[in-house]
């Protein structure tokens, strides 16, 4: 029997030393947003960017059901993750493996193609404990400045997985549906989960910068994908609009993205 999964994709957005309190990019008071909106949500895998040793030391205690797979993308694993969440309740980690987006992936802290920076994927094969189901999760942040840097790593991460019970997750830093990192993440079978369950497009940005949806902003789209191949049902997807409360009347930012979930049938 299918068991049905939601898997989230989540920019945790990186910590701004200079924000301070009552800046909604203000990490500490973020940390009880995100903290908030997995506990209430709690997927069963949540493929994160961008967040960083001193987010996960207060992230990890207060989210003991997920096991964290990945390390920091620079020389001395440090910097910036692109960690997966597993809950570990429902999942058993069967294995998994980190490398570099670039022409010499095994090298740590190595970029190519003008990325601005060092850039990562994380991939996890899983297995659902009721039913035995096997599956693997991919999970990257593409770079923000290199068009060629953004194909060029989808086409990398494409050619480390397989063609069977695969998701992938991420910030791609590129528009669903018209980039070029799009049309070459979605070759051999991979299927966008939002337009399996939204098949007129219709969306909203997932980068928010802050703002309410809809309202500002440089329309960069749907940023933010979960693929997955044909082999994998999609139920449901939804852009995770929330802003948990903070006392009685403020509404917390969780990040500068909109996480994304869908719920997906293995096995």
């Amino acid at each position: 029997m299918a068991t049905t999964l939601d898997v989230m994709t989540f920019n945790l957005r990186t910590p701004v030393r200079t924000a301070q309190p009552g800046d909604p990019d203000h990490w500490p008071t973020r940390l009880v947003a995100t903290t908030e909106l997995l506990r209430q949500r709690r997927p069963a895998v949540v493929g994160t960017q961008e967040g960083c040793d001193p987010q996960w030391e207060r992230l990890l205690p207060a989210l003991p059901h997920y096991q964290r797979l990945g390390s920091g993308r620079e020389l001395g694993q440090r910097g910036e993750y692109s960690a997966i969440l597993v809950d570990t309740a429902l999942l058993e980690v069967d294995g998994w493996q980190q490398f570099t987006l670039s022409e010499t992936p095994d090298e740590l802290g190595s970029r190519s193609w003008d990325s601005a920076c060092t850039r990562v994927a994380v991939v996890a094969d899983l297995v659902v404990r009721a039913t035995g189901d096997r599956f693997t999760v991919a999970n990257t942040h593409l770079d923000h400045a290199s068009e060629r840097a953004r194909v060029e790593g989808a086409r990398l991460l494409r050619s480390r997985v397989g063609r069977t019970a695969t998701v992938v997750t991420g910030d791609f830093n590129s528009r669903a549906g018209v980039s070029r990192a799009w049309h070459e993440s979605i070759q051999d079978g991979f299927v966008d989960t939002w337009l399996a369950s939204h098949p007129d497009g219709a969306s909203i940005d997932t980068f928010n910068g802050y703002r309410e949806p809809g309202v500002g902003g440089d329309e960069p789209g749907r940023i933010d994908w979960i693929l997955a191949t044909p082999d994998i049902a999609v139920a449901s997807s939804e852009i995770i609009t929330d802003r948990p409360r903070l006392g009685e009347h403020r509404r917390v930012w969780p990040s500068d993205h909109w996480p994304v979930v869908a719920a997906l049938r293995v096995g």
